[in-house]
């Protein structure tokens, strides 16, 4: 079978179970990820042989596509910013609007400034090492309750080149001795876990099945639950000054805005993301 013979079979069994355009952008991004061949060098080489195991490789990756796993987890590597990531079902997906997030910080804390950061439910490391890498002179702490999540950021932390502490802890806990708790931060920043488990039925089955529950969903009694931790954890150890940035669920954007908008926070504001949903906050100490 020629490359090009291949390509076209991805391609026309991927828009059985998504549309065109995606199925076509997965089709590369897997050709990409595990062949190390580009989207530009196809033409040239779409009449290239293709091996047997090469051939059953991949037709085992279209077999995982077409029961809705993302590109991202087959492949186990996921883009962020300027760097590729491991990702595993452990951890979610890192997302465009998660890279708005870590810019935004990253226009707010100047360069020459330094410091102590804290990313709470860290799953593949990507905010902390995306920053730790802008901003080399920051000591970093990145902080998540999966054991499997905190090796997968460990491994991305040695093979990106960033130095950063990962610890084990649940931020629900109010009582923990885990050494992050005696440190003060100038910097707290989370994308936690916001979805609202009734929603699981409307959202969309590579999600729901594939995705760590745990980094996704709250108890449905309380979906602003880690919000309020976080709020109390900031008010304990976060500097006079210092800054809050979250990542929010477009539908509680404004009571999780509430809850950061009285003493001792002296300022709290919502940002859009390129999508104009109300995905970002900003809270100064």
């Amino acid at each position: 079978m020629q490359l090009g013979e291949l390509i076209s079979e991805f391609r026309t069994r991927l828009t059985s179970v998504m549309d065109a355009s995606e199925a076509d952008a997965v089709t590369f991004r897997a050709f990409e990820d595990v062949l190390g061949i580009r989207r530009s060098d196809t033409v040239i080489r779409k009449q290239d042989k293709l091996d047997e195991n090469t051939i059953d490789s991949m037709k085992r990756v279209l077999q995982r596509l077409e029961a809705h796993e993302p590109v991202q987890y087959v492949t186990g590597k996921a883009p962020f910013m300027e760097w590729t990531f491991e990702v595993r079902r452990d951890v979610l997906i890192p997302r465009p609007e998660t890279e708005e997030l870590v810019r935004w910080m990253l226009e707010t804390i100047k360069p020459a400034s330094t410091g102590n950061l804290i990313d709470l439910g860290t799953g593949s490391g990507c905010i902390p090492i995306a920053f730790k890498k802008n901003r080399p002179t920051w000591k970093v702490y990145a902080i998540d309750v999966s054991p499997a999540a905190l090796e997968v950021a460990a491994r991305n932390a040695q093979t990106i080149g960033a130095d950063i502490l990962l610890e084990s802890d649940d931020i629900l806990l109010t009582h923990s001795s885990a050494p992050w708790r005696m440190a003060r931060f100038d910097v707290i920043i989370s994308n936690p876990p916001y979805i609202p488990a009734e929603e699981m039925s409307t959202m969309h089955p590579r999600v729901v099945n594939y995705e760590p529950s745990l980094a996704l969903f709250t108890p449905p009694s309380d979906p602003l639950i880690f919000y309020k931790s976080i709020r109390d954890l900031a008010i304990q150890q976060l500097e006079p000054n210092g800054w809050i940035f979250l990542e929010v669920h477009e539908n509680f954007s404004e009571s999780t805005l509430r809850l950061f908008q009285s003493p001792p926070f002296k300022m709290a504001e919502i940002k859009e993301d390129i999508f104009g949903k109300e995905r970002m906050i900003r809270v100064r100490m």
